[in-house]
């Protein structure tokens, strides 16, 4: 069932999204799917077992990847349900890119897996313009998985550059889960730990399939049309800043998360990329809460100013969108509901031009230097 111009709510504002709007719930639109005999799912990702433990032949073992080879029903944000066939690892990409020479190599959240449209407006898929590129984006992760992605997953794509995307509003509050992770944390301590992902790992694909089915009520209430956005953690802390704005209250450093393990994260990221000769980017993606919140100086939001100079120390180059989407007439526009959920087709292009300018101008540089 669809309706014409719906006023989706969000927090104060309330935004009119032209054309239709699907209000399926997630799991009507799984089941559609299936009596249509589709193989169909909704999104799982490794955000879902962070706090179960699952042993394999007496070892931990934490699902990074989702289902193989089926239709996966992600999310929707007035452009329609995201739905996409995984590829034979897991991931959203078209079948065959890991036989295939991949020069791009993404890793991060929901913007990297896509969120919320379709295959040809992902980033990765907007990207193929400057070379092949494969996603390794999981939504709902933070800078500990991303790294345990890397190292499980990087040295069959062999990527000749590697771009690891930083959302502001919830990688902090991500890590904070995952740092409790003690498998998480070996990948940040033991520079040769592995759980061996690559193989095809029957265990693992059985243990989502029993996960979601015994959980699908939780699995599929989340991302869903009518999802309680104050719920979110980067909603909170918006909220929370709009509130101290208001109040004329300073935004000085006591706001400033533990930034230690992300700090020692980046460096093993980078480091990692060293040794195995990929060229490493930061993509730093701003919120687009962060446009309603003008009482506050942008360098302050989200500790935005403390992320920039720790990746800067530690000499990772930077792309850094928020730059870019300043100079806009009207940043909240790349946004879903107004700046309040994912980039809209558009806004994923305009981060896609962006990110290979800044690519080009950086080769440009250094090649130079070299001269």
């Amino acid at each position: 069932m669809t309706n014409s111009s719906p006023e989706i709510a969000f927090g104060k504002w309330r935004v009119t999204q032209k054309g239709t709007y699907d209000h399926r719930s997630k799991l009507q639109v799984v089941e559609d799917l299936r009596k249509n005999k589709q193989d169909a799912w909704p999104l799982v990702t490794p955000s879902h077992f962070i706090e179960q433990t699952y042993n394999e032949l007496g070892h931990s073992v934490l699902p990074l990847a989702g289902l193989k080879n089926v239709s996966t029903v992600f999310c929707n944000e007035a452009e329609g349900y995201a739905i996409y066939t995984s590829d034979e690892k897991g991931f959203r990409n078209k079948p065959g890119v890991w036989n295939r020479k991949n020069d791009l190599l993404l890793i991060g959240d929901s913007f990297v897996q896509g969120a919320c449209v379709e295959d040809e407006n992902t980033i990765a898929s907007r990207l193929q313009s400057y070379g092949n590129a494969l996603s390794l984006g999981q939504s709902g992760t933070g800078p500990l998985v991303q790294l345990a992605l890397l190292k499980e997953y990087s040295q069959q794509v062999n990527p000749k550059t590697v771009l690891w995307f930083y959302f502001e509003a919830n990688d902090q509050t991500d890590l904070l889960k995952e740092q409790e992770k003690a498998l998480l944390i070996s990948y940040l301590r033991d520079g040769s730990f592995r759980q061996n992902l690559l193989s095809d790992n029957a265990y693992i694909q059985n243990l989502i399939k029993e996960f979601v089915e015994s959980n699908m009520d939780k699995v599929v209430a989340e991302q869903g049309p009518k999802q309680n956005r104050a719920s979110l953690p980067w909603f909170n802390i918006f909220r929370l800043n709009m509130l101290r704005g208001r109040l004329g209250l300073s935004f000085s450093d006591i706001a400033v998360p533990d930034l230690s393990i992300y700090q020692d994260t980046v460096a093993a990221f980078n480091r990692f990329c060293i040794e195995n000769g990929f060229q490493l980017f930061i993509v730093y993606v701003p919120t687009g809460a962060r446009y309603q919140m003008s009482a506050m100086p942008h360098g302050e939001k989200f500790s935005r100013k403390h992320i920039i100079n720790l990746i800067a120390e530690v000499g990772v180059p930077i792309v850094d969108f928020h730059k870019l989407l300043i100079s806009q007439n009207d940043p909240r526009s790349y946004y879903s509901y107004n700046g309040g959920g994912h980039l809209t087709s558009e806004g994923y292009q305009l981060l896609a031009d962006y990110i290979i300018e800044e690519i080009e101008t950086h080769s440009l540089h250094l090649s130079r230097e070299i001269k």
